[in-house]
């Protein structure tokens, strides 16, 4: 399952050291399965903090 994981992982982009909260299900504005999760997209934001923006990736077939 793993190495599945990580297929789906690179195909969409997706650095893995770059998650933040770790993965759950959910849907997209039109009601699509999707994972969702906290991504780091810049290491400050000019007050000491890193920059997470909530990620929304579309998966085929049901949610599990």
């Amino acid at each position: 399952m793993l190495p599945v994981a990580l297929g789906w992982l690179a195909q969409h982009g997706i650095d893995l050291g770059k998650v933040r909260g770790g993965f759950r299900t959910g849907y997209t504005q039109d009601n699509r399965p999707a994972i969702l999760f906290g991504y780091a997209t810049a290491p400050d934001d000019g007050h000491g903090h890193e920059v997470v923006q909530l990620r929304i990736e579309p998966i085929d077939g049901p949610t599990p």
